[in-house]
């Protein structure tokens, strides 16, 4: 078995967070584990050094973002401005969240 750092220095370099199967997929999940009441939070790094995937997540509908003490005024300011970029919506509705008929996952 590989040692942990090369095992995630080998899924870097294959794995990406923007790829829109990732973030399809993060929408669903967030709609379906929000529905029932539950709480959806994510831990990882990406938000404290992407703006943009902040921004992402809060459109998206996250609940909760983990960040580092480093980066945390960072990440606090990223969300401050997705947050204000939401003005006028629903925000207790996930942006994006009410998609159109033949758009919504199925039930399986």
């Amino acid at each position: 078995m590989a040692p942990a750092a090369t095992t995630a220095t080998a899924t870097a370099k294959v794995f990406d967070e923007n790829d829109p199967a990732v973030t399809t997929l993060i929408r669903i999940l967030l709609l379906r584990v929000q529905a029932p009441g539950r709480p959806v939070g994510l831990c990882g790094q990406r938000p404290s050094d992407d703006p943009e995937y902040a921004a992402f997540l809060v459109r998206a509908g996250i609940d909760s973002i983990s960040a580092a003490p480093d980066g945390f005024a960072a990440v606090q300011q990223h969300i401050a401005v997705a947050e204000e970029s939401r003005q006028g919506e629903d925000r207790m509705v996930p942006a994006g969240s009410r998609p159109a008929q033949a758009d919504r996952p199925s039930a399986a």
